[in-house]
């Protein structure tokens, strides 16, 4: 495994571990126009080995999907445990989901977990361990992906893939592009603030660039993910790269009381929002069917 950094490590992010949540990482999944996605998705995370031992929480943000995932949902909050589920009446970025999200995490670690995207079981454990065990001061973990295009396709039964996606090694550290599904420590957000919700797709590139020459960042050289790559989603690249030239990116706040303004802005956007809770408090004996789905 490999840091890099451009700067000394800050303590007051070190000290991040030292406490003692109820869960190891928070899972961020933003949902919208998600469907066909999204009963594979949380099946995938429910397999994830950090979830089976009872230290993941997956946090599912809809904002006012017209599709329907709000059922696949609710149905999962009830087989499953360590769910929390946030409804929103209107459309938002997702940045303003995922801070939604974040300001609800009961771990010391955050990861995104996009719809289309799936994980090697061991991924977050994985990737989680390695930074918790760092003795660098790095904040956040990425990993190599298998780049393909087979909708909802399973880590155990993949068959095909385009490329393996990884860093150039030779590329500076506000340079490096981290994959789809990094672990971060959650401190962040508590000293510099959360996504900028004025960018699209360009909103966690304009802050990971930037806490990258802050702060290290520890390449796992596993291939740990599937990153699912169709037409929107190269789009969403093109639309990226034309973001970050006409929206320049944001200071990274430092002031306590800015940051803390801000947390609190989107609590209290949550108090306007349904939240639901997992109704169940073990896991089912037998993994759900998307046959059982009555809509």
């Amino acid at each position: 495994m490999k840091a890099f950094s451009s700067n000394l490590s800050d303590p007051t992010i070190d000290q991040n571990t030292k406490t003692n949540p109820l869960y190891t990482v928070s899972a961020l999944v933003s949902v919208y126009r998600s469907n066909r996605f999204i009963f594979d998705k949380l099946l995938d995370l429910t397999e994830q080995t950090l979830y089976r031992k009872g230290k993941l929480q997956i946090i599912v943000i809809n904002t006012a999907s017209p599709e329907k995932e709000h059922f696949t949902i609710l149905k999962f909050l009830e087989h499953y445990p360590h769910f929390t589920y946030i409804y929103t009446h209107q459309r938002e970025s997702v940045y303003s989901a995922w801070n939604r999200g974040i300001v609800l995490a009961q771990a010391d670690l955050i990861t995104n977990s996009n719809t289309d995207d799936r994980l090697r079981p061991d991924a977050l454990e994985i990737m989680s361990q390695a930074l918790l065990d760092d003795k660098g001061g790095a904040v956040l973990a990425y990993c190599r992906s298998y780049i393909h295009h087979i909708p909802n396709q399973k880590w155990s039964s993949r068959i095909r893939f385009n490329s393996i996606y990884q860093n150039h090694p030779n590329r500076k550290p506000h340079q490096h592009e981290i994959g789809p599904n990094p672990v971060w420590k959650r401190k962040l957000h508590d000293i510099h603030g959360l996504f900028d919700t004025r960018y699209r797709a360009a909103g966690d590139h304009a802050f990971f660039s930037q806490i990258a020459q802050k702060y290290p960042f520890l390449e796992i050289p596993e291939i740990l993910g599937l990153w699912y790559r169709d037409k929107k989603r190269r789009n969403l690249g093109f639309l990226s790269d034309s973001e970050l030239k006409s929206i320049p990116p944001q200071p990274l706040k430092s002031d306590p009381i800015e940051v803390q303004k801000e947390i609190d802005y989107w609590r209290t956007l949550n108090q306007e929002a349904e939240i639901y809770q997992s109704k169940a408090e073990t896991m089912p004996e037998i993994p759900l069917k998307r046959k059982w789905l009555l809509w």
